[in-house]
């Protein structure tokens, strides 16, 4: 049965729930519920073969359903629970307002994994029960397997990464795993030793046809906060050489722990639709992509490969703005280095980074599974984009049509990629900055380096008045059944305007009422999801 199929009979039980299956490391929803959920949460939807589909990764789960609820909404959650010998049996986690659906399956998953494991699932549980077996033997508190070019640890040692360095955890043959690349061990290895934590290595030694071979690599147990460094010199991160084939290149950023997907030739689009799931290490998956499109561009997932980008511009002729321009700045990375100057930090240009054809850059972090604000030119930073949860990059190697020379022009790594740093905390908390904290006019003198945007609004008030007139049109002709669900659709996308400030906030819920009451809706029940709506609209603003 299709994950649409069973999408739609669930949604005959729960026809007024949200319904969520899990697919792979993401949750996914469908058809009406997918543009619903677009409107309400902002989750881009897209057509994966015969259906409509948004998405969010495992880790969003909680932020999602908060989300939801608040909103007065109910969901139904589905979790992969085991392998049937043939496909993949699925259970009810959560459903609203019945908390006792998670422990159940939570319980059934172990008892069905043990019955019909897959081949993989049963390699993975031999891999548990040794590393549980080096625990004890050795007495550490975790214990980390490397699988290929991949540091990985299982069920209790992964929940103790997430907690104490915020790795991310994935559901991996119904196991918990969490991992970070061979190439940045020193980095996470301090981070471990920092938490006051002791572990093993359990190294791979050798790939035959009946699996890897592996040996214990060392114990790290350190009363004084030092030790000797932990090394597995075989698996260093890849040298770039220009020059190579496309699959070669990509082939070796998957060496390093980077998930890749192909592009368009020449191109920055994605090749495939569903690369946010498809995205891979795997060397017979990128092959197979490659020997099919030879040229294909290569990408990098970022939320997978555990990567922040910044992303630095060019201006590319456009004209600095005003609030920029008394700095005497001229592309993304001089608008970055004046940022740190301001704030008296050293700018964190140290990490791992790549040039760009149009002359910007892009700067490497890892991301310790805490998100940040992605977009364009976040909190006002002029040609200063940032790539993280949801996004990819274009990696190195990668090749575009330069229209003004008529020649091909290469994505170059600048320095190897084990230079990657962790992305820094001041660098998070200016990010996170919300528009109220921006100064018209620059830089504050509380220190503040948001800087408001010098140009025209998203919308102009004539055009968010055709809107909201368009809007009522739809909530008045909306059949019965429908309108208190579309009432608050409609209300999420107006307060969405209200919230770029072009929109006034009492004038647009008055006209909203009036279309709910000609719908036919109550005037209590109206008011109330109206405003529900528009707050929330108003909360995630463009």
């Amino acid at each position: 049965m299709s994950l649409l199929d069973q999408w739609s009979d669930l949604k005959k039980d729960y026809p007024k729930h949200i319904v969520f299956i899990q697919c792979g490391v993401f949750f996914e929803t469908y058809q009406d519920d997918a543009i619903f959920v677009n409107e309400i949460c902002n989750l881009k939807t897209y057509t994966k073969k015969d259906r409509r589909t948004a998405g969010f990764p495992l880790s969003g789960l909680e932020k999602f359903k908060l989300q939801i609820e608040s909103l007065g909404y109910v969901l139904v959650v589905v979790e992969e629970m085991g392998w049937s010998g043939k496909e993949k049996l699925r259970g009810i986690s959560y459903v609203t307002g019945q908390p006792n659906s998670m422990r159940i399956v939570q319980q059934l998953k172990p008892k069905l994994n043990s019955e019909t494991p897959k081949r993989n699932a049963r390699k993975t549980k031999l891999t548990v029960d040794q590393v549980r077996k080096i625990k004890t033997e050795h007495g550490v508190d975790l214990v980390l397997t490397q699988i290929g070019h991949m540091f990985n640890a299982f069920e209790e040692d992964a929940q103790i990464l997430e907690a104490k360095i915020g790795l991310k955890i994935f559901n991996r043959f119904g196991y918990l795993t969490a991992g970070f690349p061979v190439i940045s061990q020193d980095l996470y290895f301090e981070k471990i030793n920092s938490a006051g934590l002791s572990f093993a290595t359990y190294l791979q030694t050798e790939v035959t046809q009946q699996g890897a071979l592996r040996n214990l690599g060392g114990v790290y147990k350190s009363a004084n906060g030092t030790s000797d460094r932990i090394l597995v010199s075989k698996y260093s991160a890849q040298t770039f050489v220009t020059q190579k084939n496309l699959r070669d290149l990509a082939l070796q950023h998957a060496r390093n722990g980077f998930y890749v997907l192909p592009l368009i030739p020449h191109s920055k689009k994605p090749l495939i639709s569903d690369w946010p799931r498809l995205a891979t290490t795997n060397p017979l998956q990128i092959n197979a992509w490659w020997n099919q499109n030879p040229d294909a561009n290569i990408g990098i997932a970022c939320e997978v490969s555990n990567l922040i980008i910044l992303d630095f511009d060019t201006a590319k002729g456009s004209a600095v703005p005003d609030g920029w321009r008394k700095f005497n700045v001229s592309s993304g990375e001089e608008v970055f280095l004046e940022v740190c100057k301001r704030i008296n930090v050293i700018p964190p240009v140290d990490t791992y980074s790549v040039s760009t054809p149009s002359g910007g850059k892009h700067l490497y972090f890892f991301d310790d599974s805490r998100p940040i604000k992605q977009g364009t030119e976040v909190n006002g930073w002029w040609k200063v984009d940032t790539r993280s949860r949801g996004g990819y990059i274009v990696a190195a190697g990668s090749r575009i049509i330069d229209e003004n020379v008529e020649g091909v022009k290469e994505y170059v790594a600048l320095c190897s990629i084990s230079e990657i740093k962790t992305f820094p905390e001041w660098l998070r908390d200016e990010l996170e900055r919300k528009k109220s904290d921006v100064s018209p006019n620059g830089l504050s003198d509380e220190n503040r380096t948001s800087l408001a945007l010098s140009g025209n609004p998203k919308f102009s008030s004539e055009f968010a008045e055709r809107v909201l007139r368009e809007r009522c049109k739809l909530i008045e002709a909306t059949e019965e059944g429908k309108r208190n669900h579309e009432l608050v659709r409609h209300s999420c996308y107006v307060g969405k305007i209200v919230g770029t400030g072009v929109l006034n906030e009492d004038f647009a819920k008055n006209q909203l009422l009036a279309a709910a009451l000609k719908s036919g809706l109550e005037r209590d029940e109206s008011i109330a999801a109206i405003s529900r709506g528009v707050s929330y609209g108003i909360k995630n603003s463009w």
